[in-house]
């Protein structure tokens, strides 16, 4: 008789445990319960009797196994029979009443399942395996089982509180168009309020195919024209649940207010250089916390690889925003450690990118900047790219793209026209290695050459070298970024456009260790 009791109740502390998770994974639909009575918040009430009905089997079920001699009453069979059907037969309601929509209720219920066999579990061993003396204790041992139930379930229903994990971040993508970027750790809108006080705000928010938007956590807003007295914002509200057209909003978070900065047409500028930064956080802080350049180019290999998304945000984009100073933007190309690992294939999501290309012009003063992206640095059957490579038919594209850019004329208007690219054009002999780059670098050198460019800036190396213009190449390189071997560790590139062109390498102690000048 006793192990039928004990078996009975299991079974109905079981089925409890298990319904309240499946009512949590029909959350979405909660909206619907509550407008069937006229928008009483029903659904929560449903959801607390649940959660004290898993309470109760678990603390009726211990008792029952630590006093063996006290009698189960009818009232105790009786109820959870009861609240058993009742709440089974709600959530088939629930889930039969449900379209298309039951994969949202399935999705929830794969996700928590774990928790929901670890609770079972956790439960388990306290009710049925007490093995010190203190856990004989009715009360004492009652209360270890509510306390494993309560963190668990509410570990299932926990939701984030809405942060802004990285930005804003600032990049141009066009003449005097900029786009202002960031990222939240939940689903949100995206907004950004600007104007020339904090108390005369107004918003701007991106929408596209008629909707606004929303429910994602990388924002951007496309801000077309501000004046220099203007200041500004981003803010995000938490979508805590959005199911057909019925959105539940959380709270609202916002960012410092930044002071707009226009100095895009002045007659100099001055920009870092940082490339082959692969993860080290603290790169940021030391080059760009001093505020003594205009803009930031990042020159590839920022990342080593990026096999996840949150790769992206903790060891590019929060750093730089968190060490910027005031009205900041950066440009971005590809090098070849970006084009690696399963998320690299979203890394334009979290970019602005002109034209959305890794490849592509800008001017900002005296300087138009042509951007190439080198991509990989092997032929694209090489067996460390498990056959998903194609950067040939890319740089065929690339190279058609340059023509254009010879064609147009468009760097005869700046004073300096500089290239970048994360590899230098002549680190391959074609005759010596065949390479996805070693097949189009003459070409671009030789258009590139068209163009008259003042210098070409690289990294890839982990060298600073300053290389002459020659016979074969014949405008100058400057290599920088990484680690060099020897005792300045870090070394960035920093460049000054005015009356000449004054390109330093910078270590991270903030020491110029070698300059050139370029008339």
């Amino acid at each position: 008789m006793k192990t039928k009791k004990n078996l009975f109740l299991s079974i109905i502390m079981i089925v409890s445990i298990i319904n309240t998770v499946i009512y949590w994974s029909m959350k979405p639909i909660w909206f619907f319960v509550n407008q069937e009575v006229g928008g009483f918040n029903l659904a929560l009430i449903i959801w607390g009797l649940l959660l004290v009905f898993c309470v109760y089997t678990v603390v009726l079920l211990r008792q029952h196994i630590l006093l063996p001699g006290r009698r189960l009453k009818v009232i105790h069979i009786f109820m959870p029979i009861v609240w058993t059907v009742i709440f089974s037969v709600l959530n088939n309601y629930l889930y039969m009443e449900l379209g298309s929509e039951k994969h949202i209720v399935m999705r929830n219920i794969k996700q928590v399942s774990p928790i929901l066999l670890l609770s079972v579990l956790v439960i388990s061993i306290v009710i049925f395996y007490p093995k010190w003396k203190l856990s004989r204790n009715v009360k004492v041992s009652s209360m270890i089982a509510l306390v494993c139930l309560t963190t668990l379930l509410f570990g299932i229903s926990y939701e984030s509180k809405i942060e802004i994990t990285s930005g804003p971040y600032i990049q141009y993508v066009g003449e005097d168009v900029f786009a202002v970027m960031w990222t939240t750790n939940v689903n949100s809108t995206g907004f950004l309020e600007y104007g020339t006080d904090e108390d005369s705000l107004e918003k701007l928010e991106m929408s596209e195919h008629g909707l606004k938007e929303a429910n994602t956590k990388i924002h951007k807003v496309i801000v077309p024209e501000m004046t220099d007295d203007m200041i500004f914002r981003v803010g995000s509200t938490d979508i805590k649940d959005y199911f057909q057209n019925n959105v539940v909003y959380g709270k609202t978070v916002y960012s410092d207010f930044i002071g707009y900065e226009d100095n895009k047409a002045d007659d100099n500028t001055s920009f870092y250089v940082l490339s082959d930064v692969h993860e080290r956080n603290d790169i940021y802080e030391k080059y760009l916390s001093k505020g003594d350049y205009d803009f930031l180019f990042l020159n590839g290999d920022i990342l080593s690889s990026i096999d996840s998304e949150e790769i992206v945000v903790e060891y590019m984009l929060k750093p730089i925003s968190e060490s910027t100073v005031g009205f900041k933007p950066f440009y971005f190309t590809r090098g070849n450690h970006e084009t690696r690992g399963e998320a690299s294939r979203v890394l334009s999501d979290y970019l602005a990118l002109p034209d959305g290309r890794y490849y592509y012009t800008f001017t900002y003063g005296p300087v138009f900047a042509v951007v190439l992206d080198t991509g990989e640095d092997k032929l694209d059957d090489h067996e460390e790219y498990g056959g998903l490579a194609d950067f040939e038919t890319y740089r065929e594209k690339e190279t058609e793209w340059l023509e254009g850019v010879v064609a147009s004329k468009e760097y005869q208007e700046s004073k300096y026209t500089i290239a970048f690219s994360h590899i230098p054009l002549d680190s391959y002999d074609i005759d010596v290695e065949v390479t996805n780059l070693s097949l189009t670098e003459d070409r671009w050198v030789e258009l590139l050459s068209e163009i008259s460019i003042d210098l070409l800036v690289s990294g890839h190396t982990h060298a600073s070298e300053f290389i002459e213009a020659s016979d074969e190449i014949p405008f100058p390189i400057v290599v920088g970024g990484g680690y060099v071997e020897s005792d300045q560790g870090y070394e960035a590139i920093k460049i000054t456009a005015d009356d000449e062109l004054l390109v330093e390498i910078v270590n991270e102690e903030g020491v110029v260790t070698n300059y050139y000048t370029i008339d």
